[in-house]
Formats: C-alpha cells, sequence, structure tokens
C-alpha cells in the first residue's frame, strides 16, 4: 500500500510540473517553457559564443580576419586544395602584399582550436614580457603549437638591437620546431627565401625555412585588398 500511495503522490507531482511548464511561456529561441525569455540555457550558450567569439579574434589576429578570412571568400581554389591535401605540412608563402598570402594561412588554421595567427613583433612582445625561465615557456608554447602561422616574417619589428633579438627568437623557434616534428606551420612574407637572406645578412633563418617548407609564390597579379577586387 505505501508502494502505491508512493507512485500516486509522484504522478500528482508530476501532473502538477506538466501543468505549471504548459502554462509557461515559450523560450523564443528554443521553443522549451521558460520563466525568462531567452531560458536560461539559451542565454547560457550564447555567452560561451561569446566569449569563444574573443577568444577566436585574438588567435586569428584580429576582427578582419576572423570575420573575412575564410575559405569560402579566397579566390585560388586550386591553391587552397593544393595545401589542404597536405594537412601535416608546412609552406612559405610569398607575394607582393594583399594576394592573400594571410588569408589563406589563416582560413586553414582558423578551425583548429588551438590554431594561432602571430607575428614577430608579437612573439617579440609576448617573450619579453617575462623573466628569463618563463620566457622559455613561450616559446615551447609556439613550439608545441600544431597549427601555427607566423605572418609577415620580413616585417620590422622596431630598432636594430630589437630585431636583431627577434630574429634569434625566430630562428630559435623554428629549429625546435624542427627538431621536435612540429605540425602545420605558415609562414608569410612579401620575400622569397633568397630575399630573406639579402634583407637580415644571414642565412640560417631561410635555410632552415627552407628545410621545413614548400616555397610557394602567390603571382595571379591582383591585389585582393583592393575594393575591386573584394567579394
Amino acid at each position: 500500500m505505501e508502494d502505491i500511495n508512493r507512485i500516486t503522490r509522484w504522478e500528482i507531482a508530476m501532473d502538477k510540473r506538466d501543468k505549471y511548464l504548459a502554462s509557461l511561456p515559450k523560450c523564443n529561441k528554443c521553443g522549451e517553457p521558460s520563466e525568462e525569455n531567452p531560458c536560461g540555457n539559451c542565454l547560457k550558450i550564447a555567452e560561451d559564443a561569446r566569449k569563444q567569439k574573443i577568444k577566436d579574434i585574438k588567435r586569428l589576429g584580429g576582427e578582419r580576419a576572423f570575420n573575412e578570412f575564410t575559405e569560402e571568400r579566397f579566390h585560388n581554389k586550386k591553391l587552397l586544395e593544393r595545401i589542404k591535401s597536405n594537412p601535416n605540412g608546412s609552406f612559405y608563402l610569398y607575394s607582393p602584399s594583399g594576394y592573400g598570402k594571410s588569408h589563406i594561412a589563416t582560413a586553414i588554421v582558423r578551425q583548429y582550436p588551438m590554431g594561432l595567427v602571430i607575428s614577430p613583433h608579437e612573439i617579440y612582445r609576448r617573450v619579453k614580457n617575462f623573466k628569463l625561465e618563463i620566457e622559455r615557456e613561450e616559446i615551447n608554447k609556439l613550439v608545441k603549437n600544431k597549427y601555427l602561422v607566423i605572418d609577415d616574417i620580413d616585417t620590422k619589428s622596431g630598432g636594430p638591437a630589437i630585431e636583431k633579438e627577434t630574429y634569434s627568437m625566430l630562428y630559435e623557434l623554428l629549429n625546435a620546431r624542427w627538431q621536435n616534428y612540429g605540425g602545420c606551420l605558415f609562414i608569410t612574407s612579401n620575400l622569397s627565401l633568397d630575399g630573406l637572406t639579402v634583407k637580415f645578412g644571414d642565412d640560417r633563418l631561410a635555410s632552415r625555412i627552407k628545410g621545413m617548407c614548400y616555397e610557394i609564390e602567390l603571382k595571379d597579379g591582383k591585389d585582393y585588398r583592393s575594393i575591386d577586387n573584394r567579394k
């Protein structure tokens, strides 16, 4: 008898719950009954998405990269497929400004949660912000990152002393990735590897890149940052 009474009380409670839920308005997002609109679950999903977007904007290098540097918007589908066919490969992409080097590199690595786009200046700023022992940790994070873009490797990072130190950091980083079988790597530049050697007056960095990366020149002759070529 006690079991029957327990079941009856449970059924009454469930019936009250169902009537209460039926009396509530529906969430305009998911359609579930809720005292709030949108419901708490939808608000949490939206907040999680907002936080993820902030992280993605930061790791991809800015809002423009986040909004525009996608595979769908990249113009050279043949090159895109060629690179995607070698998902663990490393690539040195060079051309004059505006041909889509940063675009294609970002479009490919953005699909991976740890994918990161970073400039030499940002590498210097990030590493030199810390004491020596933490510098090593920051370099190691970049060494271990399986989907890394070093964007505009030939750009100046500051005065001669800073540029020399940045060059040493880049060599240390790339050499460590080579020694440890680093994953997918993109390096973008306005210069060929030979031009990079001339610019820095030292062939160590270019030689290490040559041993790691396919060197690809983008040369279709269009500046895809100009208004006429934007879609």
